[in-house]
C-alpha cells in the first residue's frame, strides 16, 4: 500500500481525516420544528441550506404549512384566504 488517499492513520492505527475533509464535518444539522405544535418533522436542514416555499408537513398535528429557511431560521408564510365572487 503507497498511502492512504482520503486520511491518515494514527499511532493507534485508526483512520483520521484528512485535514482538507475536516471542515465538511463541522456543518451543523438540525431537524425543522412544526410551527404549529412544535415538535420536530421529518426534514432536516444544514447552515447552509436555502428553501424558499417548501411545504412542511408535521405528522404530529397533520397540518401543511409553506415556510421558507435561510441560516436555520425558519418564517411561516402566510397566504391570504380565496375569497368567494359576489354576483
Amino acid at each position: 500500500m503507497t498511502g492512504t488517499p482520503l486520511g491518515t492513520l494514527s499511532l493507534d492505527g485508526r483512520r483520521k481525516a484528512a485535514p482538507f475533509l475536516r471542515n465538511c464535518f463541522a456543518i451543523s444539522e438540525k431537524h425543522i420544528l412544526s410551527p404549529v405544535c412544535g415538535s420536530k418533522t421529518r426534514s432536516r436542514i444544514r447552515e447552509d441550506t436555502i428553501l424558499i416555499n417548501y411545504p412542511l408537513y408535521c405528522p404530529k398535528c397533520r397540518q401543511e404549512r409553506l415556510i421558507e429557511v435561510r441560516n436555520l431560521q425558519t418564517i411561516v408564510i402566510t397566504e391570504p384566504d380565496a375569497k368567494t365572487q359576489s354576483r
